[in-house]
């Protein structure tokens, strides 16, 4: 599932994703450039300024108005800064579908209809308005990974295992068991339940306390993926931050989605981390930009 629509606006809400810092700088919605409204500003209060001298010179020196009056709009003329163009932003015609693949550790996937329109299009300074999509699948499976090590390799799981391990083969099955296997249940989680029941059983009132804290929090972790969210939160506020410091106006849309506005050559070059996966779709004019 990344010019860039408002340059953060909290940066992406880079606080969500700590960028604060880059906070201030905005683009605007079709690209115009905010120089350009103030010198055209500043050229028609100039103008202004400068008619208003003319009538006023005409009034005190009579005879010399009209000279008095064109010599000071050239001037002014050739001192104010003239408005430039603006810079072309392009849209997609319509919203462009988000398969449900996963994205993976060095992915940089850049949609087929924003390939063509890059192609076809002859403005190199155009900006394209795009959605990055960003997965941070290294630091993800490493905390997985720590997690799962914390949970499962608890010394008292670790002997429940084991014991399980030797038991369950020479376990035999009830007939309501039978009847529950041939309904799809496997014959390990049955076996499972049952041997939980006698291990407790058999232990100490401390053993079995400590395994069914660990099953409670297995089972959150399995449910919930206890605190992967927020990690990948703070995960994602430091990319975007790297990815503005480099040069990639990108802010956070009200759905959360990275938005920018970009040449194509940003697109081409974009500076993806290999820990990471990207997918870069044609944005439309509904999507969050302001």
């Amino acid at each position: 599932m990344n010019g860039s629509e408002i340059m953060l606006d909290a940066v992406n809400g880079i606080a969500p994703d700590l960028v604060d810092e880059a906070a201030g700088y905005r683009f605007k919605r079709n690209g115009t450039n905010a120089l350009a409204w103030a010198a055209a500003a500043c050229l028609m209060l100039g103008v202004g300024a400068a008619m208003a001298a003319a009538l006023l010179n005409g009034a005190e020196t009579p005879g010399n108005e009209t000279a008095q009056g064109i010599d000071t709009a050239k001037k002014t003329e050739q001192i104010l800064p003239q408005p430039t163009e603006e810079q072309k932003v392009m849209y997609n015609s319509s919203d462009e579908f988000i398969s449900g693949s996963v994205l993976n550790k060095g992915d940089l996937i850049i949609s087929e209809a924003l390939r063509k329109a890059m192609a076809e299009e002859t403005d190199t300074n155009c900006l394209f308005a795009v959605k990055i999509l960003a997965s941070a699948c290294e630091k993800s499976e490493a905390y997985i990974e720590n997690m799962n090590d914390r949970l499962f390799s608890d010394p008292v799981y670790m002997q429940f295992m084991r014991e399980f391990e030797q038991w369950e083969p020479t376990y035999e099955l009830t007939e309501t068991e039978r009847r529950l296997e041939e309904k799809g249940v496997s014959r390990v989680d049955i076996a499972m339940d049952r041997f939980k029941e006698i291990w407790k059983s058999e232990k100490s009132e401390e053993l079995a306390a400590r395994l069914e804290e660990l099953e409670a929090q297995m089972d959150d972790w399995r449910e919930n993926l206890t605190g992967l969210r927020e990690y990948l939160e703070v995960c994602r506020a430091e990319e975007l931050a790297r990815l503005i410091g480099l040069g990639y106006p990108i802010e956070t849309n009200e759905f959360g989605q990275w938005c920018s506005k970009l040449t194509a050559d940003q697109i081409n070059a974009f500076p993806a981390d290999p820990g990471w996966g990207y997918k870069i779709l044609w944005a439309s004019d509904g999507e969050g930009f302001v």
